[in-house]
């Protein structure tokens, strides 16, 4: 009975994970969308109604009238509600928190942890993008410079956006400074602690961070962490030079669909398909948006040749580095692998995997075993020809009558790619 409750347990873990997975990766896209909101783009109905709706999400509290419970219109005040708005949400969460222990029905605190990760992860763009806000100014026809998204504040002049900045470079060194500083020492010392005593206990507090994605793509949190910083960040710091934000923007989502498509971190299948689709829906956003650019004819004129220029040439720039590496390889091959162990898997393949954990004691260098392998397959004649340095054969009656063996002697003897051709018998080395 125990190891079925823990079995069900598991299982409603798991689902929730999958159902966080897809929770989480579109709130990361409405937050992306309130990003490219405050890009410098005249949007046209019906979508600016509906860029109108990710104001709340992203913080900006005019949506909900706040000189109803504040009557002055100080942009400093509504400032410090949107830095404030993160610390709400951790009081509400600690206040259920309290109520579950008054009501005898406790919850654990690694739980709460896991909740307050997820919070994070869904209001980080929002956060940062908030308190770089003050930093995000235009030039006006009279040589001053104002706030983008309150113009009647003028930039590093006036005391109101002197006070502002102050909160801000705290909210930077309290928000995306600290959340992602935390984030990235807990990923780096992930696979250490794993393996001591401590690793389950990081598991259950950590299932924000690590339960949602593959053991491969364990890292793929501080990456989501980072791209989101970018997305927040770019607004921001090309708000003068709006071409380069719409190009620099869809570069970035781009690229973010394209490793997730090679990584393919999450967890369930419905969540990668959904960030991808996303994503690409996103890039399609910033296509329409190039357009309805609020820029001057030669402004966008000298900027957008760069740009294109760049994107033409690209290709071809690739295609000639692709075919230099490529002679640079054939001719001048690196030795990715010390030892090649030629084996016969029914005959030797203990011994094989014996001999490679001996050599990993004792030597640093790599060794090839295709048991390990199994993706490349196709390519090993070719690892065989370029990438191995010693080619040792672990002779057994039946090896010379697999193809992949024989081919294995074969393209290192023609090729004369392994320097050293070692030939052992698995009855000799067992003796």
């Amino acid at each position: 009975m125990k190891n079925k409750n823990s079995n069900s347990n598991n299982n409603i873990d798991n689902n929730s994970s999958s159902n966080n997975n897809k929770n989480n990766n579109n709130n990361n896209k409405y937050k992306a969308l309130g990003a490219i909101r405050q890009l410098k783009i005249h949007w046209v109905e019906p979508v600016a109604s509906v860029l109108e709706l990710t104001k709340l999400i992203n913080f900006d509290f005019d949506v909900v009238n706040l000189n109803c419970f504040y009557p002055s219109d100080n942009p400093v005040v509504k400032f410090v509600f949107q830095l404030l708005a993160y610390p709400f949400c951790v009081t509400v969460l600690g206040i259920t928190w309290a109520i579950s222990y008054l009501a005898k029905k406790p919850v654990r605190f690694d739980n709460v942890f896991n909740i307050n990760g997820i919070v994070l992860f869904a209001l980080f763009i929002a956060l940062t993008l908030t308190v770089l806000l003050p930093f995000q100014c235009e030039g006006n026809p009279n040589g001053t410079t104002s706030m983008l998204t309150n113009p009647g504040v003028i930039c590093y002049t006036s005391a109101q956006h002197v006070g502002m900045v102050a909160l801000a470079v705290l909210g930077v060194l309290a928000y995306p400074v600290t959340i992602i500083t935390w984030i990235g020492w807990t990923t780096v010392k992930y696979p250490s602690r794993i393996s001591t005593g401590k690793g389950l206990h990081l598991v259950q507090r950590y299932r924000f961070l690590f339960n949602r994605f593959h053991p491969h793509a364990y890292y793929y949190g501080l990456v989501l962490m980072i791209r989101n910083a970018f997305v927040a960040i770019l607004p921001v710091a090309l708000v003068s030079a709006p071409a380069l934000q719409v190009v620099a923007m869809g570069t970035l989502l781009m690229t973010s669909a394209a490793v997730q498509s090679r990584v393919w971190p999450w967890r369930t299948e419905a969540a990668n398909l959904a960030d991808l689709t996303m994503s690409c829906f996103l890039v399609v956003v910033m296509l329409g948006a190039a357009p309805l650019l609020d820029l001057g004819q030669t402004e966008t004129e000298g900027t957008l040749g760069v740009l294109l220029c760049i994107a033409v040439l690209g290709p071809l720039l690739v295609a000639v580095c692709a075919i230099a590496y490529s002679v640079y390889r054939r001719f001048s091959p690196a030795s990715s692998y010390s030892v090649f162990l030629c084996h016969h898997k029914g005959g030797a393949g203990s011994l094989a995997r014996w001999l490679k954990l001996q050599l990993a004691n004792h030597s640093k260098r790599q060794v090839f075993l295709d048991s390990d392998q199994l993706e490349d397959l196709d390519l090993i004649f070719d690892t065989v020809r370029s990438q191995t340095k010693n080619l040792v054969v672990l002779l057994t009656p039946e090896l010379l009558k697999r193809m992949w063996c024989a081919g294995e002697i074969v393209t290192a003897h023609r090729n004369k790619a392994a320097k050293n051709t070692n030939v052992t018998t698995s009855k000799q080395h067992c003796k």
